[in-house]
């Protein structure tokens, strides 16, 4: 659970001050453990999701559903910060492109 933790924390704490990024997951352990929700204005989810695996081989999840709009992001305990860093880099090129 702390290994899930941390690498959720890990990637969100790298995008959460980007421009256009929105974090919808709290970093409290409490509330949450490995998944972690986002969004970038201007761009749906199901068009992130995409972008994201087809430019990057990163598989995540629009999701669109009543109030939940975002992207979910769901690391495994054998990621490693490397695969991660690869989904910031991702959203960065997303959110300013």
């Amino acid at each position: 659970q702390k290994r899930l933790h941390f690498l959720k924390n890990y990637w969100m704490e790298k995008v959460m001050n980007f421009p256009k990024v929105k974090i919808h997951t709290s970093l409290n352990p409490e509330y949450g453990c490995a998944i972690g929700l986002f969004s970038i204005d201007g761009k749906s989810s199901g068009e992130v999701s995409s972008l994201l695996f087809r430019n990057y081989q990163i598989h995540t999840v629009g999701i669109n559903w009543e109030n939940i709009h975002g992207v979910r992001v769901a690391p495994n305990v054998y990621s490693t910060t490397k695969d991660l860093d690869r989904l910031v880099l991702g959203i960065e090129t997303l959110a300013k492109g």
